[in-house]
This record gives structure tokens, C-alpha cells and sequence, in this order.
């Protein structure tokens, strides 16, 4: 038997499996062993396994069990208690035996996901209320603060609309998936690198360069400001300052998969 591919699931566990077709499209569903919920990928193309997104669910492993007539996948909590201290590999099945006996919770009873568990919930990693507030008021001083010491710098004003959008050329990465993405859309989106970019102009005398960087900064202040925050690695529209998860998308996140 070879390998055909692998796919480490963002860093998380996996334990079950189940595979469901919809629309021509193969969906692997694979439950969590240390991470409660399930991971979404699409198996369509199986050399290229795609993460579609990670389901959150409660406590507990889950059995997945395909019904090819009913067109869905039910689970079935094994009551295993996740809270217990994870075994050491030495302690072999033996160790795992016992925690599964030390608290069941409700083994064989067939459920399925909790409802609002179908997709990445909306909400999840989102600032909201005032700190949003401060946080959309940080974007538009930075923006300000970024073009009025742009205009010190001397240099032409036909610089900001032709590099303004610089940074957003990291979206590219989408293509090569959602979790490559986010990496380098926020790695563009954070203020660390234009400002390093600002000290090393200012100190070697090189107004562009200052200019350049303010730019950046600029850019960055204007996303703030529109509510574009950092994103998540589950899908483009998943940010600190919001999230749109029924929007069309770049990269791995496609349509939602089946539950």
C-alpha cells in the first residue's frame, strides 16, 4: 500500500471517517480525536485533499456514520471524557480504555451536530461593541496620521493611489490555499513590517522609502477603518473584525460543505 497524500488538518486531530458525495463534489468528513469537531475537506480531486473549513463541537468523540440514502452524516458520542489528562504514547490502548470508563456521557445515543455547529460560527475570534469601536477609530488615526507624514516626506502625491493597494497583492496566496493565505495577508496587514521599513528609511536619510512605508501604513489604517481586520486560516472572510461566511471566496474555501 503507498501514500497517496497527506494533509496535517491545520494541526488538529483525526480520528473518524466518513465520505459523502453532493453535487458531483466528494466530501470527507473526519471527526476530532483531542479537538472536538470536525474537519471538512473536499476529496474531489484525491492527490489534492482541500480544507474547507473546521466545525466546533461539544465534549466528547464522535462516530461518524455515513447514510447514503438519507444524504446525510450523523454522529454518535462515544462518551469519552476529553478533560481528562491526555495519555502518555507509553500508556498504550490500555490507558485509554480507562479514561474512556471514567465518565460517559450519553454512549449510543444517536445526534446529530448541535444546531448552529454548520458552519465556523459567525462570531468566533470577533471583536465586537467598543473595542471594535477603538479599534475602527485606530485605523482612521493611523490612516490620517500615515498620509500627513507622507506629505512631510516631500515626495509625489501620485505615489498613494499607485501603491496603495500594494499589500493586497499577498491575497495571491489564497490560491495556494486558505491557511498560506491567511499567513501572508496578515504578515502584509500588520504594522510590524512597514514600520521596521519606516525606521530603515528614516535612518538612512531615504525619504521614498519613508513615503513607501507610510503608504503601507496608510493602507493598513484604511482596511482598519472598513472593518477588514487579520484573517483566520478557515476561510478569507473570517477576520478579528468580522465575518461574512456565506461570501464567495478565493482559495480553499469554496461553498459550504455538507454536515
Amino acid at each position: 500500500m503507498d501514500l497517496l497524500v497527506y494533509h496535517d488538518l491545520d494541526g488538529r486531530s483525526g480520528l473518524k471517517l466518513a465520505l459523502q458525495e453532493a453535487g458531483g463534489r466528494l466530501f470527507l468528513c473526519v471527526t476530532g480525536f483531542w479537538h472536538s469537531g470536525w474537519s471538512i475537506l473536499e476529496v474531489t480531486d484525491p492527490e489534492h485533499p482541500q480544507l474547507l473549513r473546521w466545525l466546533p463541537g461539544p465534549p466528547g468523540i464522535y462516530i461518524l456514520t455515513h447514510h447514503p440514502s438519507q444524504g446525510r452524516t450523523m454522529s454518535v458520542p462515544t462518551g469519552f471524557d476529553r478533560d481528562a489528562p491526555h495519555p502518555r504514547p507509553s500508556q498504550g490502548p490500555a490507558g485509554l480504555e480507562r479514561r474512556a470508563r471514567a465518565g460517559p456521557r450519553g454512549a449510543g445515543l444517536m445526534a446529530a451536530p448541535p444546531s448552529g455547529q454548520g458552519t465556523v460560527s459567525a462570531a468566533e475570534g470577533v471583536v465586537a461593541g467598543a473595542p471594535r469601536r477603538w479599534l475602527l477609530l485606530e485605523g482612521l488615526v493611523l490612516l490620517v496620521g500615515a498620509l500627513i507624514a507622507f506629505a512631510a516626506t516631500g515626495q509625489p502625491w501620485w505615489l498613494v493611489p499607485a501603491a496603495i493597494l500594494a499589500p493586497d497583492l499577498a491575497m495571491t496566496g489564497y490560491l495556494a490555499g486558505t491557511r498560506l493565505g491567511a499567513h501572508l495577508y496578515n504578515l502584509t496587514h500588520a504594522t510590524p513590517l512597514p514600520a521596521i521599513m519606516l525606521g530603515a528609511g528614516y535612518w538612512q536619510a531615504n525619504r521614498l522609502l519613508m513615503g513607501l512605508a507610510l503608504i503601507w501604513l496608510a493602507h493598513i489604517g484604511l482596511d482598519r477603518l472598513l472593518g477588514t481586520g487579520l484573517k483566520y486560516n478557515d476561510r478569507f472572510t473570517h477576520t478579528h473584525l468580522g465575518d461574512r461566511p456565506d461570501t464567495r471566496q478565493p482559495g480553499r474555501d469554496r461553498e459550504t460543505a455538507p454536515t
